[in-house]
C-alpha cells in the first residue's frame, strides 16, 4: 500500500490510547512550535486500535501502571488515571 504524503507533512500512526505516542506527539508539537514551524509542518495523525492488532483488550492495570511514568516525563500534559468504577468498563 502506498501512502501519499504532501510535502511538509509528517504521517503518524498510533494506537488511539497509547500514552507513549501521546508523549512523543506532545514533544513533537512543542519542538515544532519552538522552531517556529507550526505553519510549515503538518501532522497527519492516523489512529488504529491496538486491541485489533492484539486480538484482545489492553489490560487496564497495565495501562494505569504506565501513567506515573508519563506524568514524570511530561508533567505539564496532565496525565491521570481514569477513576470510574471498573464495572463501567466495556466487556468483550
Amino acid at each position: 500500500m502506498t501512502v501519499h504524503v504532501e510535502p511538509g507533512t509528517v504521517v503518524l500512526y498510533t494506537d488511539v490510547a497509547c500514552g507513549w505516542a501521546t508523549v512523543q506527539l506532545h514533544r513533537f508539537y512543542a519542538a515544532r512550535a519552538e522552531a517556529g514551524l507550526d505553519e510549515h509542518v503538518r501532522v497527519d495523525h492516523r489512529l488504529f486500535l491496538l486491541e485489533d492488532v492484539n486480538s484482545m483488550p489492553l489490560p487496564k492495570g497495565l495501562v494505569d501502571a504506565e501513567i506515573p511514568t508519563f506524568t514524570d516525563m511530561v508533567p505539564d500534559f496532565g496525565f491521570r488515571a481514569w477513576r470510574p468504577d471498573d464495572a463501567r468498563l466495556p466487556r468483550s
